[in-house]
């Protein structure tokens, strides 16, 4: 809140006197005495009391002659004219149009007035050129009973303070000023203090509006800064906007196709669960799992990417579904080239399966016998350890070439020493090829014997 402003001053000498005369009435144009003269407002500065064709000194000597009452002559050095000035900071004045400064001067005239009377007033004149609008008031200090005695006037430090109380209730307080420091009168450590020049006043001032402007222009550039950044972060936000909305969009894409993808993969391995696996064709099956295996990794992915992209922040949670995604795709190829190779597997193992079973069609004998030595086999393979590959050669031997010599040849060349126990499985099929049993030509074959019994069969 502003600070009602009212100060007194005594003016000494005659040339005391014209100085402040020069001063108020700018009587020199474009005079450097006042560095804070802004020559071209001049103009706007107001007489409220004036009488321009008299001089101050004028003007106090014709007060003087016509208040004194005293029957001594004056001193040479008396005080013969007070000057005081009225103003406040520049927040008070500003957005105040002239009319109401006006009324706020011609208020503290009046105040003016009633303390030290309307008749000893000799000029009244208004500043606007200068930095802060004031008010300067030269007064003669005559006593009601026609004494000239500045002192008894303005009075001693508690009449000074009581003046200041005047003047704050009487103008500060209906204008919504507060009142200055006031002084302890009662506390010998609180000293008086002096009044300051007109000149002191108007420094202090000054420097005080200086402060005030650097800080006002300090504020300005902040708030330009802090409007530049809002509207940096305002084009960040829609951008980051446009770009969720994009990612969404990618994202539901992408959802459809990890939705068509599972489809395909639960498909398929429904098909493989639907091909009929021959024992030594277990490796189609092993292929079918490493699909679902695949599945099952995909959907750990999955799951993993979702539960990151809840604890991540706002950018990188588009980033990674996307990068997640992505992988999956990368992954697809590789998925549908297993799945390729899974069916030309089985094509070919149906193709041998379909050759075993002609070979079997134009001899029956052959099927039978088959079948029992591979029960045999079966029986012996969890000692003898033989492998699914060594297996599948015996049975493919055999099957091209049922000559027991033939086959007993490969079973030594793969076995070795572990050939003996088929031995007598070896000696049984040779004898029934010599026999006459079964044929090995295609549709001459012997005409079938009944099924022999099996050694837990009989009696």
């Amino acid at each position: 809140m502003s600070i009602a402003i009212c100060r007194v001053e005594k003016v000494k000498g005659a040339s005391g006197v014209a100085g402040l005369q020069i001063h108020n009435r700018r009587e020199r144009e474009n005079s450097n005495s006042n560095p804070d003269i802004d020559h071209s407002r001049s103009n706007l500065n107001y007489a409220i009391v004036e009488t321009a064709n008299k001089s101050f000194n004028a003007l106090a000597d014709e007060r003087i002659k016509q208040g004194y009452t005293g029957t001594k002559a004056i001193r040479k050095d008396a005080v013969r004219v007070v000057t005081s000035i009225f103003t406040s900071d520049t927040a008070f004045f500003e957005n105040k149009p002239i009319e109401e400064q006006r009324r706020f001067f011609e208020d503290c005239l009046k105040w003016t007035q009633g303390r030290f009377g309307a008749e000893n007033i000799i000029s009244a004149i208004v500043h606007m050129d200068e930095e802060t609008p004031h008010l300067h008031i030269e007064f003669v200090p005559l006593t009601a009973d026609g004494r000239l005695t500045a002192k008894e006037v303005l009075g001693g430090r508690v009449d000074l303070q009581q003046m200041q109380d005047d003047f704050y209730k009487t103008v500060g307080q209906v204008w919504g000023m507060e009142r200055g420091e006031r002084a302890d009168l009662d506390n010998p450590d609180d000293k008086p203090r002096k009044h300051k020049s007109t000149a002191q006043l108007k420094s202090e001032t000054e420097q005080e509006i200086a402060a005030l402007k650097a800080e006002r222009d300090r504020i300005a550039i902040q708030n330009a800064q802090n409007a530049k950044k809002r509207l940096e972060m305002e084009k960040s936000i829609k951008a980051l906007e446009k770009q969720e909305t994009a990612l969404k969009g990618k994202i539901k894409d992408l959802g459809a196709k990890e939705k068509e993808l599972r489809t395909n993969i639960k498909k398929t391995g429904v098909m493989l669960d639907e091909i009929e696996k021959p024992s030594s064709l277990r490796y189609v099956g092993m292929l079918s799992n490493d699909v679902r295996m695949l599945t099952k990794e995909w959907e750990v992915v999955r799951d993993t990417a979702l539960e990151v992209v809840k604890t991540r922040s706002q950018n990188n949670y588009f980033e990674d579904v996307i990068a997640e995604y992505q992988k999956m795709n990368s992954e697809i190829p590789s998925l549908q080239l297993k799945l390729s190779e899974e069916q030309v597997a089985r094509k070919n193992a149906e193709l041998e399966l379909a050759k075993i079973r002609n070979v079997f069609k134009s001899a029956p004998e052959l099927e039978e016998h088959y079948r029992a030595v591979m029960e045999d086999m079966r029986l012996q393979e969890q000692l003898l350890k033989i492998t699914e590959a060594d297996k599948k050669r015996i049975i493919r031997e055999f099957s091209e070439n049922p000559r027991s010599l033939q086959a007993e040849r490969v079973a030594k060349e793969i076995y070795g020493d572990k050939y003996k126990p088929f031995r007598d499985i070896m000696r049984n099929l040779e004898k029934l090829y010599r026999e006459g049993k079964f044929a090995v030509e295609e549709k001459q074959h012997a005409t079938p014997k009944p099924k022999r019994k099996r050694s837990h069969e009989r009696d």
